[in-house]
């Protein structure tokens, strides 16, 4: 009996906790592949991960990991305007919005796929 009141209150902090936090949550729509991501930063040590609809996901900070991991697919940092970055290949030009995800993360998101 004791067992059933602990399971409930657990899954009733669970959902008060999504409930409370469900702005940031479903920002990106579909929060299975952002937490996917988050969990391949935290538990591989990689620096930047790649997430479904054009986008990647990287710990909060300068956009280094982004540059470097473009940069082996050839593009090259051209410039930063706001939340904008741009890349540039062979006059081709790549555009980056970058935005926080929580404090700890930050969403990329492509204007088109990586070739």
């Amino acid at each position: 009996m004791k067992k059933s009141y602990i399971v409930l209150g657990v899954v009733f902090l669970l959902i008060a906790l999504a409930v409370i936090q469900y702005p940031v949550i479903f920002q990106e729509g579909n929060p299975i592949p952002v937490f996917f991501g988050i969990m391949a930063i935290e538990l591989t040590g990689r620096d930047i991960v790649p997430i479904p609809e054009l986008k990647m996901i990287q710990k909060a900070g300068e956009e280094d990991h982004l540059s470097s991991y473009l940069a082996q697919r050839e593009w090259l940092f051209a410039d930063r305007l706001g939340s904008g970055i741009i890349y540039k290949r062979n006059g081709e030009q790549l555009n980056v919005i970058s935005r926080m995800y929580t404090e700890r993360y930050m969403i990329y998101e492509f204007d088109r796929p990586l070739r």
